[in-house]
C-alpha cells in the first residue's frame, strides 16, 4: 500500500475504533425503556466490537450479532445497525491491504465478502467453495468471467467498491445518526483505496480471461505447481516467478538470452512452467526451451486451460532438449496448434 493510503486506513482505523465519545460513531443514547426496538443492544454490540482489533474474524461475529438481534429493531435503529455494518468494514478492509491479493482474498471470503454480495457461505463451505460457487451460481458477479487466479484481483476491487457504495446508502438513508460529517470523512478517505484497486483491475484484469490460454485437450495432465513460471503477457513482457505459490507478480525479464535467470530460478527442480497467449508462435517456445535447457531443467510445462467455468488449468509436458522440434508443427503455428498436435501425439 502507498503512504497516502497507509494514512487513510490509520484515520479509518482511529475513528471507528478509538471508542471516544466525539467520534461520531455511537450517536444514539440508549433509551430506558424496556421497549427500545433494540437500541441499547445494538449499541453494547457495537462497543463491544470498536475494543477489539479489525479483524475480518472479528466483523464476521459483529456481523452475526447484529443478525441475531435485527428481528428486535424498528426502521430507524435498523437502518442505524446497516450504517455500523458498513462502515465498521472498512477497517477491515485497509487493515489487510498490505498483504498479497490473495492472501486478502483467502482472509475476506468468508468473513467480509458476504456482506458485500449479500451471500452467506453454506456450513462447512471453505473459502474456494464459496467463491466458486457465488462466482458461478449465486450472483450476477463479473469473476465468471475471468480464471480462478483473477479473483483476487476483480473480487477486491468489486468489495471495496461495493462496500463503499453500501456505506454511502446506509449514511444517506439514516434518519437518527446526528452529525454524518465524520462519517462522510471516512468515506472520503476509503475512496482512496477503492480508486486505487479499481485501477490496479483495469489494469490487470484483461490477463486473467480465459482466452489468454490454449485450450487444453484430453490428454492435458494436472499442474504441477512446485515449478517457476516464465509468462508472457499480451503486450510482449516476460516476468519469470520463482515461486508462483507465494502470490507474487514475477520478475521482469529483458530482451536477449534468459539462461542465467532461469538457472537461477530454478532451485534443484527440473520442470519450468510457461504461460504462452494461444495466438503466440511456436518460435517463441522454443527460443524458450533452448535456454531452458542450457540452465538445467529437464522439461517444459506449457501451461493450458479447459473450456468452461472455472477453467481448469492443465498442462503439457515437453520434454528437453528436442522439445517442440519433436512434434509436428512449424515455427510459424500458434500455441493453440501445437497444443492440438501435442495431445494428439
Amino acid at each position: 500500500m502507498h503512504r497516502p493510503q497507509r494514512a487513510a486506513a490509520a484515520a479509518v482505523a482511529a475513528v471507528l475504533l478509538c471508542g471516544c465519545a466525539d467520534n461520531g460513531i455511537a450517536l444514539v443514547a440508549a433509551s430506558p425503556d424496556d421497549d427500545d426496538h433494540g437500541r441499547a443492544a445494538l449499541l453494547a454490540a457495537v462497543e463491544a466490537h470498536a475494543a477489539k482489533p479489525p479483524t475480518p474474524a472479528n466483523y464476521r461475529a459483529f456481523v452475526l450479532e447484529l443478525r441475531a438481534l435485527r428481528p428486535r429493531f424498528n426502521a430507524e435503529v435498523a437502518q442505524h445497525a446497516d450504517l455500523y455494518e458498513t462502515f465498521f468494514a472498512l477497517p477491515v478492509l485497509q487493515a489487510v491491504a498490505d498483504r498479497p491479493r490473495d492472501e486478502q482474498l483467502d482472509a475476506l471470503a468468508l468473513t467480509v465478502l458476504p456482506s458485500a454480495f449479500g451471500v452467506d457461505p453454506a456450513p462447512g463451505e471453505d473459502a474456494r467453495a464459496y467463491l466458486l460457487r457465488v462466482c458461478g451460481r449465486e450472483q450476477p458477479l463479473e469473476c465468471k468471467q475471468y480464471v480462478p487466479e483473477g479473483w483476487p484481483v476483480v473480487l477486491l476491487a468489486r468489495a471495496r467498491r461495493d462496500l463503499k457504495h453500501r456505506a454511502s446508502e446506509a449514511l444517506h438513508a439514516c434518519t437518527i445518526c446526528g452529525d454524518v460529517a465524520v462519517y462522510e470523512r471516512m468515506l472520503a478517505e476509503f475512496a482512496d483505496a477503492v480508486a486505487a484497486e479499481d485501477a490496479y483491475a483495469a489494469e490487470h484484469a484483461d490477463d486473467y480471461l480465459p482466452g489468454c490460454w490454449a485450450l487444453a485437450g484430453d490428454r492435458a495432465q494436472p499442474v504441477t505447481e512446485d515449478a517457476p513460471l516464465l509468462a508472457i503477457d499480451t503486450d510482449g513482457h516476460a516476468t519469470l516467478d520463482a515461486d508462483p505459490l507465494s502470490g507474487g507478480d514475477g520478475e521482469p525479464l529483458s530482451g536477449g538470452s534468459w539462461v542465467r535467470a532461469l538457472a537461477a530460478a530454478r532451485r534443484g527442480r527440473s520442470l519450468l512452467a510457461v504461460h504462452l497467449r494461444p495466438g503466440d508462435r511456436v518460435r517463441t517456445l522454443r527460443a524458450i526451451e533452448r535456454d531452458a535447457a542450457r540452465a538445467g531443467y529437464a522439461a517444459i510445462a506449457l501451461r493450458v486451460r479447459r473450456a468452461g467455468y472455472p477453467y481448469p488449468l492443465r498442462e503439457y509436458r515437453i520434454d528437453l532438449p528436442a522439445g517442440t522440434r519433436r512434434v509436428d508443427v512449424r515455427e510459424v503455428d500458434t500455441i493453440q496448434i501445437l497444443a492440438r498436435a501435442v495431445d494428439a501425439r
